[in-house]
């Protein structure tokens, strides 16, 4: 039977009411800190120092439910990913890894320092020509740093001549984090834990990837001690084993969405790792067929900066939508994260910072419980609504199967 509580609060303050060692797991995805558009729950709270004691006070609350053992996956932002490790690490986490999640999609927010240079001091610049791809499209350079993006014309870039041209400030977004964080255990090793309280490990074998075999990969396996699998190298010619398995790749720290930019840059070695897409228009809306579509603000694929030129600067890109939160996940992303850290059974996950619920329908597809606290009343009624209308996985996948074929 699906234990679903979602409660409406403060994060801090609704933590203190759940009790001590009763949560299996966390997977969540906390503010950055980065005063997103004036945001005041996205707020640096003042600074680093202050951020960093804002959500180790939270985590502190987190660590104090979760069970001895349990795992966390904790999304953070490049450019403040420390912060989110340093609070975890204060609140008394162990930090055990790094997941890092690649993507495509996304644009820089970057100054055209040039064209700055050129206005401070007053100097003309060129028309430049629109962009010519090879399918026979043009595209138009906005009048931000370069970046391209779909304008039918209606936007002049202009090049000039100083020595400050092609100059920027940021990078294209590509890649997010999740922290791997883990209570300390209570008991003296991890078997004596997992016995003990149910917690402490990884489900490595359910998180496999599968996919092509190492000869299909072109790709040479590393080799194995027989005796002792962890210890790599070193061992003679017939007392070896390949590290893949036929039941699929050992997991690793990095997943990526599939996208043709990042299948490019390594085709054979992106099969050995987990991947997902971003989320369609109508798995974000599922469940959601009597609310009102609103203006979304998208952060393009991450939350952070990227996707902002965009959106603030031609309205037509704020493209309504029943769910309009920015940082809706992808299921496939959001079950594979919580299956690779639940313990067995019927494991109660929780989400601190839940926004419009994507770990919540994650889980109910899974058969797992969870706790999911959000601060926004709106986003709450959006993610009750859309985890009543989640599925099992198995009708999920199902689903996926008929439209595949509908699609052929």
């Amino acid at each position: 039977m699906d234990k679903t509580k979602l409660l409406l609060g403060d994060s801090l303050e609704t933590l203190k009411t759940l009790d001590a060692n009763s949560i299996d797991a966390m997977v969540t995805d906390p503010p950055a800190g980065i005063s997103f558009m004036g945001k005041t729950w996205d707020s640096h709270k003042g600074g680093r120092k202050e951020w960093i004691a804002w959500l180790c006070e939270v985590m502190e609350e987190a660590l104090r439910v979760l069970k001895p053992g349990a795992y966390g996956l904790v999304w953070a932002l490049p450019r403040t990913s420390h912060w989110t490790g340093m609070a975890l690490e204060d609140a008394g986490f162990e930090v055990r890894d790094c997941v890092y999640h690649l993507f495509g999609s996304g644009f820089p927010k970057s100054l055209n320092v040039g064209k700055a240079v050129d206005k401070l001091q007053g100097n003309e610049r060129a028309v430049a020509p629109p962009k010519q791809f090879a399918d026979g499209t043009t595209q138009r350079a906005t009048a931000r740093a370069g970046i391209y993006s779909e304008e039918k014309g209606q936007a002049e870039n202009t090049v000039g001549t100083g020595v400050w041209e092609g100059y920027g400030t940021a990078l294209k977004p590509a890649v997010e984090c999740w922290w791997l964080v883990r209570k300390p255990l209570a008991e003296s090793t991890v078997a004596k834990n997992v016995l003990e309280y149910g917690t402490g490990a990884l489900n490595i074998d359910a998180s496999r990837i599968k996919g092509l075999s190492d000869k299909e990969l072109n790709w040479t396996p590393q080799r194995q001690h027989a005796e002792n699998p962890l210890q790599i190298g070193g061992a003679k010619p017939g007392d070896e084993q390949s590290m893949y398995s036929p039941s699929g790749r050992w997991p690793s720290h990095l997943i990526h969405d599939g996208s043709d930019v990042i299948v490019e840059q390594f085709p054979n070695d992106s099969a050995r790792f987990f991947y997902c897409a971003k989320p369609s228009k109508a798995e974000r809306n599922a469940g959601l067929d009597g609310f009102e579509e609103k203006a979304r603000i998208d952060y393009g694929g991450s939350h952070s900066e990227q996707g902002l030129i965009n959106n603030n600067r031609n309205p037509e890109n704020r493209k309504p939508t029943k769910n309009n939160h920015p940082t809706v996940k992808a299921q496939a992303l959001m079950r594979y994260l919580c299956k690779l850290i639940a313990p067995p059974g019927t494991p109660i996950i929780l989400d601190p910072f839940m926004g419009s619920g994507s770990t919540g329908v994650a889980c109910k597809a899974l058969g797992y419980d969870f706790v999911g606290i959000e601060l926004d009343a709106e986003y709450l009624e959006i993610a009750k609504a859309r985890i009543d209308h989640a599925k099992p996985l198995e009708v999920v996948e199902q689903l996926d199967i008929l439209k595949q074929q509908d699609s052929d």
